[in-house]
């Protein structure tokens, strides 16, 4: 009973956790003020331009997209595969003027949670609270400097009968990103990924490193190609493509056809009642969740837990030229997924629907 009682707490308390993301969300949606390395102004204009040290070029302004392994099965990265929405980069050049704020080393703080609602007696909870942190090492390896991202993320089961999971699973990595912008056209990024993921009991296989490489090409003012692949450190796929196409035709549209997550996303309007400047944008996205822990089953042996599902995701995203974004997510999981490695048994939850919320600054 007293166990019974401290899972309950646990995810009463996992629950307020994400409760406690999205209510910080909310709280983005309106004016905030964080430092900038460059004037917001400025800074928009170089990036467009193509003219800001070690930037790659951006067609159009365009929300974030959360975690780009998000879009790989995983919950801890940085802001997204596309290179014109990477984390603000370090100028190694002195201010231009007195009144130029000073750079920042840590460059970016985000905080998301998830929930997916259980579905019944076939069904699978799932409540999921994510936390980041993106900072660089301040040489630069071949005129660009290295964005490190350390992540911590945990994840909480609500079981159906007749399937045995543990309460929750961890997740723990160090990303390591180089960008390099090689001419006005061509611009390329390599990441790796270290991490653990586990129950904390099972040891075996609880390392997994993800990786991937990507290659943008600006086609057109309008049109960028994107040729990549990412190691996943799934068990179920192990390697998946980026390859696609981005096309903004106008200032208010991006519509990205790429792989493993394609999205459509319209600009609604310029906030000019906010200090600092921003957008608000809508957006239709698909992805692929999940992922792959290492975990000890009731026998005492350990094994390999994947889990995977297909998500169809409808947002909202308030983004603010100070730095602050938040944004907010209903979707529609299925083609659900259980299996360990070395047991035959797999489950096949009932589709579902979930709820994301997530905050940056």
């Amino acid at each position: 009973m007293s166990a019974m009682r401290g899972n309950e707490q646990y995810r009463r308390r996992l629950r307020l956790a994400v409760l406690g993301v999205a209510i910080l969300s909310l709280a983005s949606f309106g004016d905030a003020q964080q430092p900038q390395l460059l004037p917001p102004v400025e800074e928009e204009e170089q990036r467009r331009s193509g003219t800001r040290p070690f930037a790659p070029p951006v067609p159009r302004g365009a929300p974030d997209r959360g975690d780009p392994v998000d879009g790989y099965g995983s919950s801890d990265f940085l802001d997204s595969p596309e290179l014109d929405r990477l984390p603000p980069v370090v100028e190694f050049a002195p201010p231009v003027s007195p009144s130029r704020p000073p750079f920042r080393l840590l460059q970016k703080r985000t905080l998301t949670g998830t929930w997916l609602s259980g579905g019944g007696a076939d069904g699978l909870g799932m409540t999921e609270a994510s936390v980041s942190a993106t900072t660089f090492i301040p040489f630069p390896v071949l005129g660009s400097p290295i964005l490190v991202t350390p992540s911590f993320g945990v994840t909480q089961f609500d079981s159906p009968l007749g399937i045995d999971l543990p309460s929750e699973v961890y997740r723990a990595s160090a990303t390591l990103m180089w960008m390099k912008k090689s001419s006005d056209r061509v611009s390329y990024m390599v990441a790796l990924s270290p991490g653990i993921s586990s129950d904390l009991e099972a040891t075996d296989q609880a390392f997994r490193l993800f990786g991937f490489g990507l290659m943008t090409y600006q086609w057109t003012p309008t049109v960028q190609l994107t040729l990549g692949a990412a190691y996943t450190g799934r068990n179920d796929l192990p390697v998946l493509p980026n390859v696609g196409l981005i096309w903004t035709p106008t200032e208010d549209w991006r519509v990205e056809v790429t792989a493993p997550r394609p999205r459509v996303a319209r600009r609604l309007h310029h906030l000019p009642w906010s200090d600092s400047g921003g957008e608000d944008w809508v957006y239709l996205a698909g992805e692929l969740g999940g992922g792959t822990w290492a975990v000890r089953q009731p026998s005492g042996v350990d094994d390999l837990l994947t889990i995977r599902d297909f998500r169809l995701l409808l947002g909202y995203e308030r983004k603010l030229a100070s730095g602050c974004n938040g944004r907010i997510e209903v979707g529609y999981v299925f083609g659900r997924e259980i299996e360990f490695e070395d047991d035959p048994t797999e489950f096949a939850p009932s589709d579902t629907f979930m709820i994301r919320s997530g905050f940056s600054f």
